[in-house]
């Protein structure tokens, strides 16, 4: 039986057929490359930083004003304190290297048009109380003189008066209670006031002058130096023995080593022993 050929497809047919090849075959798109102006340079950060660092690499005042003009906010503002809380700023009126990057990095901004975007967001976290309270007490060191351990009087009615006045109706009775009592404010004095502006109501109606200290002590616990000497005082507690006890304890060896002294020499023997434990 001969064999069947196989026709052969015409030319036009093969190119008809690629042709629907070609039409039917998904189409692969083309990756969409992505802005980088939408994402944080720290390079382009770091470059901003120098737009206003000396020499000596450090954020001066002179360049704080003109930073504050181009970011269109005064320097006595209080989204300036907000904004070196964020970069943990250690002195007031200068930014380091580090600070800069560090704080700038978190907010993700590296140019002005940024931060002016984050104006709004920066003073809405005076609203919330735990990151107020946070900015509060870090206003204490920001503005304090390194070589002192307490506030002056005029920096810490300027910081009070900044963090305080709008928000607390009795500022104005307290601050002239403060320059009448006092030279200048401890952090732990520092950290009181703020609980105290939010215990007492604005009519004083639950304030106590003889209960003041009571209500200074209850918010006392949360102070520093309270916890460091807490601290102290639990680690003396585990050894700690009374006195009495131990006069006791050595009265009772002494007898027992010489029976007979007890009953001639009952105070100048065991007193001169025993006299400086019981002092103490």
């Amino acid at each position: 039986m001969p064999v069947k050929k196989r026709k052969l497809p015409d030319s036009d047919d093969q190119k008809h057929k690629c042709k629907i090849a070609s039409f039917t075959r998904p189409q692969i798109r083309g990756v969409k490359p992505i802005s980088t102006e939408a994402l944080f340079s720290s390079k382009r950060c770091l470059a901003w930083f120098h737009n206003y660092a000396g020499p000596d690499k450090v954020f001066g005042p002179e360049a704080m004003e003109r930073f504050c003009e181009d970011i269109g906010v005064e320097p006595e503002n209080i989204i300036m304190l907000v904004l070196a809380w964020h970069l943990e700023a250690a002195n007031m009126g200068y930014f380091t290297k580090d600070e800069w990057l560090r704080g700038m990095t978190i907010l993700q901004c590296d140019c002005t048009d940024r931060l002016r975007s984050k104006l709004d967001y920066l003073r809405s976290e005076l609203n919330d109380p735990v990151a107020f309270r946070s900015i509060y007490r870090y206003a204490f060191d920001f503005s304090r003189d390194k070589n002192q351990r307490s506030l002056d009087m005029d920096t810490a009615k300027s910081m009070l008066a900044l963090l305080l006045e709008r928000r607390w109706p009795l500022f104005p009775i307290f601050q002239q209670f403060l320059e009448s009592k006092y030279k200048g404010l401890n952090k732990d004095q520092w950290y009181n006031v703020l609980e105290f502006s939010k215990t007492i109501n604005t009519d004083l109606s639950n304030y106590d002058e003889d209960g003041a200290c009571e209500c200074s002590y209850c918010h006392h616990h949360d102070t520093p130096s309270y916890q460091t000497q807490q601290r102290h005082l639990k680690g003396k507690r585990r050894f700690h023995c009374p006195s009495g006890t131990l006069c006791l304890i050595l009265l009772f060896c002494l007898v027992l080593i010489f029976p007979s002294m007890h009953f001639f020499y009952p105070f100048n023997f065991f007193s001169y022993l025993t006299f400086p434990l019981i002092a103490s």
